[in-house]
């Protein structure tokens, strides 16, 4: 996930001609389309690479924050994961 929005950033950053965004764009969506079934995890930086160069391209002075942004909302979506799979079921388990 991180890996996709520092290449996106960097792409963008480096400011590249139109037809770059187009190629990398096709093979973003050739790579998430091949790895989806991988055990791997790969798909997410594929369209996070996707995510990030559709809301980039024309804002690159946003990077950062959206990076942050980003990095943010995974952690927190991993620490509600973690509550309510982990912490809470074990909790009521003790209860009962």
């Amino acid at each position: 996930m991180t890996l996709g929005a520092l290449i996106a950033i960097a792409l963008v950053r480096i400011g590249p001609p139109h037809a770059v965004y187009s190629v990398v764009v096709i093979v973003t969506l050739a790579g998430a389309a091949a790895t989806h079934g991988s055990r791997w995890y790969l798909t997410p930086a594929f369209t996070t690479l996707l995510v990030f160069l559709l809301l980039l391209y024309s804002h690159a002075q946003d990077a950062a924050s959206r990076f942050g942004e980003r990095v943010l909302e995974t952690l927190l979506g991993v620490a509600l994961a973690y509550l309510f799979g982990l912490v809470l079921p074990a909790l009521r388990r003790a209860r009962e």
